[in-house]
């Protein structure tokens, strides 16, 4: 039998590279913005869950110890809750961590609030006024969301912001999903 001296073909040839290629850069301008939608989203709930925890730890705790739990805000980009007590046996916040992926894409989420303080009583009341809370992603387009609790009873809800106001903390603005 006379043996076959056929060529190896094997690889891929220049064309089929730059189609795939072109195939692979399509897709991902197509899908590369929703992505980073996702993602800001993502961000801002992020924000919500660590001021909505902070609240609903100093709470708790005052109710525990016995005595009264300040929570301080520092508003504007990067805010965070802290206390000088032991209300926070967690630690305290801050908006400017980013302990998930793609850290260093991470942009600098805002805080607007309408108290600079909740102090939470033995009861785990508000001894003042309740709050509004605004987390924001300022120039990405990401849905503000936004965090109340209630005066003299501490009831907390949270929701979308549904405001251009990019300053303000307006409690009627706080709508919660319906189900």
């Amino acid at each position: 039998m006379p043996r076959l001296n056929a060529p190896n073909q094997r690889g891929l040839t220049l064309i089929e590279v730059v189609v795939v290629a072109a195939i692979v850069a399509i897709l991902a301008a197509l899908f590369l913005p929703n992505f980073l939608a996702w993602l800001n989203n993502r961000r801002v709930a992020n924000g919500l869950a660590r001021v909505q925890g902070a609240f609903q730890e100093a709470q708790r705790q005052a109710i525990r110890t016995g005595v009264n739990c300040v929570v301080n805000l520092t508003t504007g980009t990067n805010g965070s809750l802290t206390s000088s007590t032991n209300c926070l046996p967690t630690g305290n916040r801050s908006l400017g961590e980013d302990s998930g992926f793609l850290g260093n894409l991470q942009a600098s989420l805002q805080l607007r609030s309408s108290v600079a303080s909740i102090t939470f009583d033995k009861n785990g009341f508000p001894t003042g006024l309740g709050g509004t809370f605004v987390i924001a992603l300022p120039g990405s387009g990401a849905q503000q969301k936004c965090f109340v609790i209630s005066n003299a009873v501490g009831l907390m809800r949270s929701g979308d912001y549904l405001s251009s106001d990019t300053t303000g903390a307006n409690p009627s603005n706080c709508t919660t999903a319906q189900l």
